[in-house]
């Protein structure tokens, strides 16, 4: 599968009218140096798009894996600056993938990251790709099922 060719989020566009949701952020996810690590945001970002996909989808366990990831980090995320707000865009949605445009927000609304995941919808039967639903679709789209 190829994947699309989305333009990577723009780190001054403003998220107003993204999904969201707030994460707390473990203790362990933060270093010596006071800040969260590299590897606690794609963590933060699983998390979010989780609620997200459940959200939209309306499934306890959505069938999706990711196929890929770009992460920019733009600032630290300091302990006190919790929790991280995750906001969510639908950037394109394909025959049985979508990409997903994502930023992740200290507490004091400071955009501390971006990124872009593609997923893939995925049957659990034959443990590979599958179409996505019309209703699944729809619900990416932000349309009526």
């Amino acid at each position: 599968m190829n994947a699309p060719s989305v333009p990577f989020p723009d780190p001054a566009a403003p998220t107003t009218g993204w999904w969201s949701t707030q994460i707390q952020v473990w203790w362990r996810d933060f270093d010596e140096l006071g800040h969260m690590t590299a590897a606690a945001y794609p963590a933060a970002y699983e998390e979010g798009v989780g609620r997200f996909m459940t959200d939209r989808w309306g499934l306890a366990s959505p069938t999706y894996v990711t196929a890929g990831t770009t992460i920019e980090y733009l600032s630290e995320v300091r302990r006190p600056q919790q929790p991280v707000t995750i906001h969510v865009h639908v950037a394109h949605v394909g025959a049985s993938s979508f990409v997903l445009d994502l930023a992740l927000s200290d507490a004091t609304g400071k955009r501390c990251s971006l990124a872009q995941t593609r997923y893939v919808a995925w049957d659990t039967e034959r443990r590979g790709p599958r179409r996505l639903a019309d209703a699944e679709r729809a619900a990416l789209l932000d349309a009526p099922a």
